[in-house]
Formats: C-alpha cells, sequence, structure tokens
C-alpha cells in the first residue's frame, strides 16, 4: 500500500472513529469572541476565550500582531501551544492588569512564544506541570516570588515533568521576595508534593534589570526533591546584567537541599 493511500485510510479511521486531532485556532485584535469562529477568516478577539474553546490535545493557538489586555489561564491537561505570528515580540503583547499573573501556562505540555509579557501584578508568567517558555519579551511584572516568571512545579497531578525556558528577555521585573526575573521552587514545594521526576533546561536568557527585597534578583532556582525522585537541572549560556537584590545574589542564586538526587549543571 502507498503511502499516500495509507494516510488516506488512517484519516477515514480516525474521523470514524471520532478520535481527537489538533487545531489551530486564530486570534486577532480586531477579531470578536462573540462573531469569530476561531478561523484565519474569522478570528476570536482574545486569548482566553480561544484557550476555553480548545478541545482536542496539541491545539496550537495563533495570535496575530497587536496588544491584548487581558489575564491569560492555560494550565491544561491538553498541551496547548500559545503562539505569536509576528516573529517581533514587541509587536505581540499580553497586558495584564497589574493584579493578576498576566500568563498562566502548563499541565500536559504547554508553550508561550513570542509575545511582550508585561503588567503581571502576581508574576508575568506561572508555570506548573510541563511547559516551554521561548522567545518571549517579559518586562515590568512584580511579584512575590518570580517577578516575570514563577515556576511552582505540580508532579502529582501532571507526572513527570519538564520545564524549557529558553531564549527569553527579562528585564526591570520585580519581586518582593526572591526572584526578581525568574524564581523556580521546584520539588516539595510550599503548595505542592513531589511524586515524579523533574527536568529543567534555562538556556540563552537575558537577565537585565530586575530586582528582589529579598534575594536572587535574576535567577531563583530552589530544589527541594523527595527521597526516590530527581530533578535534573541544566542553567547554560544566559546572559545577566546589573540586576539587585536587597540580600544575597545579584544575579542568581541555586539552593539545592533536596532528600532525593539532584544535578545541576551550570555552564557559560
Amino acid at each position: 500500500m502507498t503511502l499516500v493511500r495509507s494516510l488516506a485510510v488512517l484519516a477515514v479511521f480516525i474521523c470514524v472513529l471520532g478520535l481527537p486531532t489538533a487545531a489551530a485556532i486564530h486570534v486577532g485584535s480586531t477579531g470578536s469572541d462573540l462573531l469569530g469562529d476561531g478561523s484565519a477568516e474569522a478570528p476570536y478577539g482574545t486569548i482566553q476565550h480561544a484557550v476555553n474553546m480548545a478541545l482536542g490535545p496539541n491545539d496550537t493557538i495563533n495570535v496575530s500582531a497587536g496588544t491584548y489586555d487581558e489575564c491569560v489561564d492555560a494550565i491544561s491537561p491538553l498541551s496547548l501551544s500559545i503562539i505569536a505570528e509576528d516573529p517581533d515580540p514587541r509587536r505581540t503583547k499580553i497586558r495584564g492588569d497589574g493584579i493578576c499573573t498576566t500568563v498562566r501556562i502548563g499541565g500536559g505540555g504547554g508553550v508561550l512564544a513570542g509575545f511582550t509579557i508585561e503588567g503581571g501584578g502576581a508574576s508575568g508568567v506561572y508555570v506548573e506541570g510541563t511547559a516551554t517558555i521561548a522567545d518571549n519579551r517579559i518586562i515590568n511584572n512584580t511579584g512575590f516570588d518570580g517577578g516575570g516568571i514563577l515556576v511552582l512545579s505540580d508532579t502529582c497531578t501532571y507526572g513527570a515533568s519538564t520545564i524549557t525556558i529558553v531564549g527569553n528577555e527579562l528585564t526591570t521585573n520585580q519581586a518582593l521576595n526572591d526572584g526578581g526575573g525568574m524564581s523556580l521552587e521546584v520539588g516539595d514545594s510550599a503548595l505542592y508534593t513531589m511524586c515524579a521526576d523533574i527536568t529543567l533546561l534555562i538556556q540563552g536568557n537575558t537577565l537585565s534589570g530586575n530586582t528582589a527585597g529579598d534575594d536572587s534578583a535574576g535567577l531563583h532556582l530552589e530544589l527541594d526533591s523527595l527521597a526516590g525522585f530527581a530533578v535534573d537541572a541544566t542553567i547554560a549560556e544566559n546572559m545577566f546584567l546589573a540586576n539587585h537584590s536587597s540580600d544575597n545574589g545579584g544575579g542568581g542564586q541555586v539552593i539545592s537541599w533536596g532528600l532525593g538526587t539532584e544535578t545541576v549543571v551550570v555552564r557559560d
């Protein structure tokens, strides 16, 4: 049987069984949640509405250039990708209200890529479960921990997790406590215990002008694994410029104090 015929048969098989397939959902600054259908011709007007309408695993939400004044909660057991269509993150902004977390993402494998994220009052980006945060410009956000990005692992809900933070610019974010640029509290954190292994990759980010009221103005990584589990973290090729903390670790700080296996690789 030829490849083309095999794919055709598979498509019919999926259609007959009603198995979920990945969908492309579109959002535009001139779109409408009421009148749009999420197509490229009739996009929705808000990212949150597109998230709410996503039904299948691996759906992708394509966001056209513009400014979106909203707080987005995309934590889901589905793997949702929220992608800016314009390659310049300055042209596609998600702007919080100064109180909320601007974007919450993760769970079964979320992706957030290509945006300016600003105006978060409870962190710019919050991550739990598995997620990739890539090529964003995360600026002028505030949080208690993790002004720019806050990661709290939840392996008991989502299983073994991989968190990838690559190619982002984190600038002039503020933490009242730890991690002005980003804070990752991994393992047995204040909110979650640990039920599976965790892999972290923090690579190629620029952290500048961030501040912290206590420790780690740039990057705060705290590992607290439980016995029988492992955390594998790689911190590579990041740039730290003019970050300031009131106590320890202006550029960054790594704390490892768990009972499991914790491996941290740091390289220029």
